[in-house]
């Protein structure tokens, strides 16, 4: 089993995992951070493009899962190492709030030690591994009909949840839904997309007609609804952006590096940590910029890398101290090892 896992990191793809998950907490910055709501000009030019390059990367996640997982067996104890992940982070974090803020309150760890509750501490988790449970059987699903089908079955879920939504016909969309359609694309592009660089031309004519677009709305005071259009994960550029930038992945070469693939396993870990429901309010308001950083464009871009790296490396740490210590006592029991080969043979078909 590591053996296998060990053959399917593709460094290419776990550079993206990283890259994305920097836009991701950039994006958190300038949404938490109160940075959009506060700001004007170009100031809010650059909140906005940093916005949707975040949404672009949640997107990003679920389209890679899609792409490896579509000829891959399902792992019961995966489920098990994510929920393990969420409980371990979020213990450590309520002892973070009580050093770091001097803040302590006990529905917290009613929050950790509560199943239900556990989960909702981070909106994309639950949703996630709602998608990886349903995995095997939209593989069954996905690997049975033809090309042609899985056209057809693309198409009807664009239109419900793409091009119904532009029309503000939204009755179809709901993330869950939105996840299954990304993992389907991702399997599609994996299973029957010829490398090309058409899609580095698709993404450069993207970005041109997505910035213009947002200079117009900026500058022209045309913001009714930009905001939540840019947070959605459905929004056009947010949608057609991560799907040729995983095309554009897919076409590329690139060697197999050690660095990029140990740094990618935390990712996850990374997410969980940066943004949980234990200490998501302290964390930012502790970070929010100053107001000189508002009157410059250049001072606002500079703390936001600066607190984008700082949250990434000190995450990274966490993740890495958590999944080596702490992850290891609860690994390894034999009577769940024994659980999760029977639900792995049961689930995948196996005699």
């Amino acid at each position: 089993m590591e053996n296998e896992q060990k053959t399917m990191r593709e460094s290419k793809f776990e550079l993206l995992r990283i890259i994305s998950m920097l836009w991701i907490i950039m994006s958190h910055y300038i949404y938490h951070g109160d940075v959009v709501l506060k700001s004007t000009g170009s100031n809010l030019f650059i909140s906005l493009l940093i916005m949707s390059f975040g949404r672009m990367a949640v997107n990003i996640f679920v389209l890679i899962s899609g792409y490896f997982l579509i000829e891959s067996h399902f792992k019961s104890k995966k489920v098990w190492d994510i929920l393990l992940k969420l409980f371990c982070c979020s213990m450590v974090l309520i002892l973070i709030k009580k050093l770091a803020f001097h803040t302590f309150i006990s529905y917290d760890f009613v929050k950790v030690f509560h199943p239900l509750k556990l989960l909702q501490l981070s909106w994309f988790i639950p949703i996630y591994l709602g998608t990886y449970v349903l995995s095997p059987f939209l593989n069954k699903v996905l690997n049975t009909i033809d090309q042609k089908q899985y056209r057809y079955l693309l198409l009807m879920l664009s239109l419900g949840l793409f091009v119904f939504p532009l029309f503000h016909f939204n009755v179809f969309y709901h993330d869950s839904i939105w996840f299954v359609f990304l993992y389907c694309i991702g399997g599609y592009i994996k299973k029957y997309a010829p490398p090309s660089n058409l899609y580095a031309k698709g993404f450069c004519v993207l970005l041109l007609l997505f910035v213009l677009f947002t200079a117009e709305k900026v500058f022209f005071h045309q913001l009714k609804g930009v905001l939540s259009s840019y947070s959605q994960l459905n929004f056009y550029f947010n949608i057609l952006g991560s799907i040729c930038i995983i095309g554009i992945v897919h076409s590329m070469k690139m060697k197999n590096n050690l660095l990029v693939n140990t740094v990618a396993k935390s990712v996850l870990g990374i997410y969980i940590l940066h943004d949980n429901d234990i200490i998501r309010n302290q964390m930012w308001k502790s970070l929010k910029s100053s107001f000189f950083c508002y009157t410059s464009s250049l001072l606002l871009v500079f703390y936001m890398l600066l607190c984008t790296l700082a949250i990434f490396m000190t995450c990274l740490m966490l993740d890495k101290i958590i999944s080596n210590f702490m992850m290891k006592l609860f690994n390894h029991i034999p009577l769940l090892d024994n659980l999760f080969i029977k639900c792995d043979k049961l689930i995948n078909g196996d005699e």
